[in-house]
């Protein structure tokens, strides 16, 4: 998991700076000259202990929920898939919520100003496959870990995509 933390740590802040597309769990890789442009403020990223996420409610009042990775620790994304059938929300588990100021030094030695940025390090969940959930059956979908061995398995994510947190039920039956 620790293993690919600074090159992942990297490529989402400079997919973020440079406003590149992103696909749900990652912008896109990045050669390594990309990410020696790539500096932290002072060397310094800052963990902190919650996370805020404002939403709207069922009756259109507004709601917040505080998260922190060592308790609250499930958010819901909208998930990017549009074909036929695809589960409508991504789950992830919160390891940390950090932020830095974060800027790029240019190919002629400028630097651009410092741009403070907010970043969460997750682990990715993924719908049980071949599991049948919906309303007739009377099943929520399930969901579990991706694989520590899946290279997509950890990841960071913007929280301006956390739609809200999720409380997930373990499937004690199964032993999940």
């Amino acid at each position: 998991a620790r293993q690919d933390f600074i090159p992942k740590l990297q490529d989402h802040l400079l997919g973020r700076l440079l406003d590149r597309d992103f696909d749900g769990d990652t912008h896109e890789e990045f050669t390594p000259a990309d990410r020696r442009t790539l500096r932290i403020h002072s060397n310094k990223i800052y963990a902190t202990r919650t996370l805020r996420v404002n939403y709207t409610t069922y009756d259109v009042r507004r709601g917040q929920d505080t998260l922190n990775p060592c308790t609250s620790s499930f958010v819901m994304i909208r998930s990017p898939e549009t074909e036929a059938g695809a589960h409508p929300y991504w789950y992830c588990q919160l390891l940390g919520v950090f932020h830095a100021n974060v800027f790029r030094v240019t190919e002629s030695g400028s630097a651009t100003s410092p741009t403070p940025m907010e970043f969460l390090w997750v682990r990715w969940m993924g719908v049980e496959p071949g599991y049948r959930a919906g309303i007739k059956r009377a099943c929520l979908p399930k969901v579990g870990f991706v694989p520590e061995s899946d290279p997509f398995a950890f990841g960071f994510l913007d929280p301006q995509h956390v739609l809200r947190g999720s409380h997930l039920i373990p499937d004690f039956v199964q032993v999940r």
